[in-house]
């Protein structure tokens, strides 16, 4: 019950943050396969319970033309754990096709561990606390 409350709390400050980021969440299994998280998703859903909005569409795929059509101001990009979270986020950041985008731009990209949003149990809190300093950094949600 003390999880269900705090992820309330960290939700309810985000919300009431002003401006409410574009965000997008991708999973890369090869430079050409792109995955996209949409609503359905535990991601898509902490998300837009974090007041971000899901710029991607319903599809499961996307290619690079449609992630600048998109132009997110958030990219989220999974990864297996800390150590590889750099690796994913240059992947990114250095792709010339790419460096148009506002989350570029504003270096808005950022790695997130699958272990925050596949069958997180207990992680799911620190996933919201993670997700929500991305999205606002002046919010701090880390605990006390």
């Amino acid at each position: 019950r003390e999880i269900r409350t705090q992820i309330r709390e960290v939700c309810g400050r985000a919300r009431e943050v002003g401006e409410h980021p574009t965000v997008m969440v991708l999973q890369y299994n090869t430079p050409a396969y792109i995955f996209n998280y949409e609503r359905q998703w535990l991601v898509g859903d902490m998300v837009e319970r974090l007041g971000g909005e899901l710029v991607s569409g319903e599809e499961h795929t996307v290619n690079k033309e449609e992630i600048l059509r998109c132009n997110p101001e958030i990219i989220f990009v999974m990864c297996t754990d800390e150590r590889d979270r750099s690796y994913y986020e240059d992947m990114v950041r250095n792709d010339i096709t790419l460096n148009s985008l506002d989350a570029v731009h504003h270096q808005r990209i950022y790695g997130l561990p699958f272990t925050f949003v596949y069958a997180p149990g207990i992680r799911v809190l620190d996933g919201i606390r993670y997700m929500a300093d991305c999205m606002y950094p002046d919010l701090h949600t880390a605990p006390k």
